[in-house]
């Protein structure tokens, strides 16, 4: 099956770049798909997903697509962490590194930071591989050590906390 254009979308499928809302222009199969009605659901991870002509896409993508013509060459991050809020200033392509440096951090201790017996250690992961960057004695000088880093690695990707 030949891969979704951005002719055939618009075809089927309005976009308003302030809300991120799909709305349906065709009615479909189902009650769920009428003409006029929101396209899509969300999925258990929050992303959310449209079928178009018998495949599902998630939206970020489509709406790069329907924005600009071309799929996008690279992942779709929100630049808010919301997965289902797909208005086109939320969105921008990213690579694997820079789409994990804008995630939260995980667990109780401050993002890049792990404990080892009694100190604390500071590291960063760019490009599939995990960097070292200190040992120190709190949690908040290894947080704010890891904070450098990832302003310098990550820049306007880089999310702190």
């Amino acid at each position: 099956m030949p891969k979704l254009t951005a002719e055939r979308l618009r075809e089927v499928l309005a976009y308003d770049p302030l809300t991120g809302a799909f709305t349906w222009l065709v009615n479909r199969r189902g009650r769920f798909a009428r003409k006029g009605m929101r396209a899509g659901t969300l999925t258990c991870r929050g992303y959310r997903q449209i079928c178009v002509d018998c495949r599902l896409y998630d939206a970020g993508p489509l709406a790069v697509l329907w924005m600009t013509g071309q799929w996008p060459d690279r992942l779709v991050d929100h630049r808010n962490l919301n997965k289902g809020d797909d208005r086109w200033k939320n969105l921008r392509e990213a690579n694997h590194s820079q789409n994990g440096a804008n995630a939260r951090g995980r667990g109780p201790l401050p993002k890049g930071v792990t404990r080892d017996r009694s100190k604390f250690v500071a590291h960063i992961r760019v490009n599939y591989r995990t960097l070292y960057l200190g040992t120190f004695n709190t949690a908040k000088a290894a947080h704010a050590r890891y904070c450098k880093a990832a302003v310098e690695h990550f820049g306007e990707f880089a999310r702190t906390q």
